[in-house]
């Protein structure tokens, strides 16, 4: 299921890879989304379309009651979904050839819903930055996942089985958020009895395109924290320390010796190592590691705007609607 609004400079892209994927295709079903494309993304699906007999266009007209958006897209689609898996992508993700066929063998036994990594590719320093942050932010929650306590699904690749998703009466039935990701992984998996993996390995990986400039990463920020403000009390707990580590390095100049402040900063980037180059081996992404020390302060910055942008009143924007 892919949901697609005004998406012309890269659907097709996603669509090519999934046509390409070691898959047998009389057991693949592919549904895009229409939700309201302004450009020519509704055009260029449907001559993919009739070139490849396994994926259907669908314009969605209208929201259902209670949801809009993606959600709305993902509910619609599903309601035509005939399989017995349910694989989610975004528009703008490029996925490996293994990827359905990854996915779809890890949800056996009680786990209902699996998510692989995704970083974002793209030339130049910003690009860069972005990609060194997802990978970091995968990490993470792959250390999570492998202790018992998960962080969240990645609504651009994720897997759950239809029964699961069933269970909690749909899209439709689970409350409106901008990151439904996380919502549905909620009900599946920390409200429901399934459980939950985390892939990473490369077979199970999707590149996504960069942000251009810093009002669209402000803006898909401000979506994260917004739609993640109903995580675990400790999963916030890590987060908020995150922003606060800097400053509260800070203050302790005042307090206690330099050399103590410095010891515990670079326990910090030590640990920051550590996650990159443990994810960075396991996808094959070790060349990313160049830019660690550009990225390290770059993350520091981010984490002192980050708390600013989420308290500035200015609605979040996304897809070219407020929310």
């Amino acid at each position: 299921m892919v949901a697609a609004r005004n998406e012309e400079n890269c659907i097709i892209r996603c669509l090519e890879s999934l046509a390409r994927q070691n898959y047998p295709a009389e057991n693949l079903q592919v549904l895009i989304g229409d939700d309201g494309s302004t450009d020519r993304t509704g055009e260029l699906v449907r001559k993919f379309c009739k070139k490849h007999p396994q994926f259907s266009y669908v314009y969605i007209d209208g929201n259902w009651k209670g949801i809009r958006g993606k959600q709305n897209v993902l509910a619609q689609l599903a309601r035509r979904a005939s399989g017995e898996i349910l694989l989610i992508t975004d528009a703008d993700i490029e996925l490996h050839p293994d990827w359905i066929g990854t996915l779809a063998a890890a949800l056996k036994g009680k786990t209902g819903m699996v998510s692989g990594p995704t970083l974002v590719e793209g030339k130049g320093f910003f690009a860069k930055m972005q990609s060194l942050d997802w990978l970091m932010g995968m990490a993470i929650n792959m250390a999570h996942s492998t202790l018992g306590i998960p962080l969240t699904a990645s609504g651009n690749n994720t897997a759950v089985l239809k029964s699961a998703y069933l269970e909690t009466g749909g899209y439709e039935k689970i409350p409106f958020s901008i990151t439904e990701d996380y919502m549905l992984f909620r009900k599946v998996c920390e409200e429901g009895p399934w459980k939950f993996k985390m892939l990473f390995r490369p077979e199970a990986f999707g590149s996504s395109l960069p942000v251009t400039d810093l009002t669209g990463l402000f803006r898909q920020r401000k979506r994260w924290f917004k739609g993640g403000k109903d995580l675990a009390w400790y999963n916030i707990s890590l987060i908020l320390f995150n922003s606060m580590v800097l400053p509260i390095l800070f203050v302790g100049l005042f307090l206690l010796p330099w050399q103590i402040c410095l010891a515990l900063y670079l326990v910090k980037v030590g640990s920051d190592i550590v996650f990159l180059t443990v994810s960075s081996l396991f996808l094959r992404k070790f060349w990313l590691l160049l830019w660690f020390i550009p990225w390290e302060i770059y993350y520091n910055l981010a984490a002192l705007i980050g708390p600013v942008n989420q308290i500035l009143p200015t609605k979040v924007i996304w897809k070219g609607r407020e929310y």
